[in-house]
């Protein structure tokens, strides 16, 4: 029960008293039924996820397991400890509550979520957890089709909850939760256990019970175990995705879909790590090319197709050439003309393809480099966005969300997108580089 006294602290607790909960309700059979906030509020904007639990929990695990699960849809992932207002300079750090409301600049939170909803990119704080304080410089972030926004405190105000379209409350064990903490605090915040234990009893354990936990009852999924509960996760990511099929999401982004045979064929995208010799890499990332142009080839000829002459192929990069190999056969036996040209013979002056659709394709775009240079050189040419499809069989998420900022109607088509943090497998690249651009005529 919580005490009466802290009741204050909950903005609209004492109007929720005698309501029925939103979130997990009975059936008449006894089954669980998922209480999910109207769906209609989205508005063609992104479909916002509140993740809340205890500090530990595991809430950006599990966040991390969803956005891996939704790979063909361009999802966001913000913290709220980016929003803290930082140690004061008259306050000891040891005596500062970070696990109170007051802790957090919840408007700016509200502001960024506002603009989130618009589509429209956003500027975030980033906070230095050694120094307690916000840096000067900010993180830009993109539109995304799903936004995912974390923290303890994710559901503690009304006017941050109605932004949100699920909620999910992440429930871990206490004993875990410290354990975790310990060992995040000392390895990555440079604090020692004694600080992270005098923290824990004196303020994370208190706001936990009396100022989290009474939010839980907002909640229209409950995570029990966190991150170790892959079958809730699950569940979770078929629900959701069947809201965003619902919902109408059309994301721009396609990767290819999961079974055995990619699964096999992705292999070749990381040989170091499986065990394949080049000759393996190159049968199998051929395979994965034919499987990527199709589904392009699929992209191209529904967009607009009363206006489109045709199809050009345009290998990006001197690697991307020996693709073409993979690529011919399929064109020519595709309804719709399709001719391979380089992109440089592409300029203002070449008025003649502007009814085309340009399919762009490289085995690999981690940067940014060499795709957005093409891009502005196709719109000099007076070649519509929307006639673009790029093919590559991976691609950064950083890059993806560069290309979609400035190319909002561009379509990309890809085997796998490499998250944050994942490093790209420099043996793959350099079967390319320096085999297969040499020997683009092996078969």
């Amino acid at each position: 029960m919580v005490p009466l006294r802290y009741l204050r602290y909950l903005p609209g607790f004492s109007r929720q008293l005698g309501r029925k909960s939103r979130g997990l309700s009975s059936t008449a059979n006894g089954m669980l039924q998922l209480g999910i906030s109207d769906p209609r509020r989205r508005d063609k904007g992104p479909f916002v996820i509140g993740v809340a639990g205890a500090s530990a929990s595991g809430k950006t695990s599990v966040c991390n397991q969803l956005i891996r699960s939704l790979n063909h849809h361009r999802c966001l992932l913000m913290s709220m400890d980016w929003f803290y207002h930082g140690v004061p300079e008259d306050s000891a750090e040891e005596e500062y509550n970070f696990d109170h409301p007051d802790a957090l600049d919840f408007q700016s939170i509200k502001t960024t979520m506002q603009l989130m909803l618009d589509k429209k990119p956003v500027e975030v704080p980033i906070y230095d957890y050694k120094l307690h304080k916000r840096l000067s410089r900010k993180r830009s972030l993109a539109s995304a089709d799903v936004v995912i926004v974390e923290g303890i405190f994710a559901f503690y105000y009304p006017e941050i909850r109605d932004l949100m379209h699920m909620k999910v409350f992440v429930d871990e064990d206490a004993d875990t939760c410290l354990a975790r903490r310990i060992r995040r605090d000392c390895s990555v915040r440079g604090r020692d256990i004694d600080s992270v234990l005098d923290q824990y009893e004196k303020f994370v354990k208190p706001s936990f019970d009396e100022l989290i936990v009474p939010t839980k009852r907002f909640a229209d999924i409950i995570v029990p175990r966190g991150r170790d509960n892959p079958v809730a996760i699950d569940l979770l990511r078929r629900h959701l995705q069947h809201k965003l099929d619902d919902s109408g999401s059309d994301s721009n982004l396609t990767v290819l879909k999961s079974n055995a045979q990619t699964e096999l064929l992705t292999q070749a995208l990381r040989p170091s790590v499986n065990g394949l010799n080049w000759e393996e890499v190159i049968l199998r990332t051929r395979r994965l090319a034919s499987l990527a142009f199709e589904e392009a080839l699929g992209l191209a000829t529904s967009s607009d197709k009363r206006a489109t002459s045709g199809i050009l192929a345009i290998p990006l990069s001197r690697s991307s050439t020996a693709l073409v190999a993979a690529l011919a056969p399929i064109a020519a036996t595709a309804s719709d003309r399709i001719t391979f040209q380089a992109a440089e013979g592409i300029d203002e002056k070449n008025r003649s393809v502007a009814n085309e659709t340009m399919v762009l394709f490289d085995h690999s775009l981690t940067d940014s480099v060499v795709i957005l240079p093409k891009l502005r050189g196709l719109g000099e040419a007076q070649i519509s966005s929307n006639r673009v499809v790029i093919v590559t069989l991976q691609i950064s998420e950083a890059v993806a969300n560069e290309i979609f900022n400035a190319y909002p109607t561009v379509k990309i088509v890809t085997a796998s997108v490499l998250r944050p943090g994942e490093i790209v497998d420099e043996t793959f690249l350099n079967v390319w580089d320096d085999r297969v651009a040499n020997q683009s005529q092996v078969h």
